[in-house]
C-alpha cells in the first residue's frame, strides 16, 4: 500500500521493527552511571575498596568523576589518588596545600576502558593526612558509560 505516495507500508513496517528500535535505543538511550562514597575516613596509603567498580567493558569508553574532600595538619606536596584500570593509570589527583585546612578537589577524565577493574589508591599519605567520607559533603566517585562519543580534533 502507498501512503500519498511519499511512504509505503513496508518502509514504516521496516521502521518499526525491533531491529531499528534496539539500534535507536543504542545511539539515544540512557546513559548509565554509578556514585560510590568513601564510608570512613582514610590516613594511609591504601586502595580505596569502597570506591572499586567492577564489570568495566574493554574498550568501552568511560567518564570518571573524582571528588575528593581532604586535610592535613601540615604542608604536604606528594599526597595522591590514582584511578586504575587492572593497574593502568586512567586519572591522578594530587593533593597539595600550602598550608592546614580543608580542602576539595575535583577531577574528571574520559578512558576507554583496557581492563574490567577501576580501583583508587592513596599513596604520599603520611601521619598528617585524612581523606573524608561524608557521602555528597565528603568523597565520592561517578562512573558514567559513554554510549556515542568519540574524540575529534575539529576544534583545533
Amino acid at each position: 500500500m502507498n501512503l500519498g505516495g511519499i511512504f509505503s507500508t513496508e518502509w514504516l513496517d521496516n521502521l518499526m521493527s525491533a531491529t531499528f528500535l534496539t539500534k535507536l535505543k543504542a545511539v539515544f538511550g540512557k546513559t548509565l552511571y554509578q556514585t560510590k562514597y568513601l564510608s570512613g575516613n582514610v590516613a594511609i596509603n591504601t586502595i580505596l575498596g569502597d570506591l572499586t567498580f567492577n564489570n568495566l567493558e574493554i574498550g568501552k569508553k568511560y567518564k570518571l568523576t573524582s571528588c575528593f574532600v581532604y586535610t592535613d595538619t601540615d604542608v604536604i606536596t606528594n599526597a595522591n589518588v590514582a584511578a586504575l584500570v587492572n593497574g593502568n593509570n586512567v586519572d591522578y589527583v594530587r593533593m597539595a596545600t600550602s598550608g592546614t585546612g580543608v580542602v576539595k578537589v575535583t577531577s574528571i577524565a574520559i578512558f576507554d576502558a583496557l581492563g574490567t577493574t577501576l580501583t583508587f589508591e592513596t599513596t604520599g599519605f603520611g601521619n598528617n593526612n585524612t581523606i573524608y567520607s561524608g557521602g555528597v559533603i565528603g568523597s565520592y566517585v561517578i562512573l558514567e558509560e559513554l554510549p556515542n562519543h568519540e574524540a575529534t580534533t575539529q576544534w583545533n
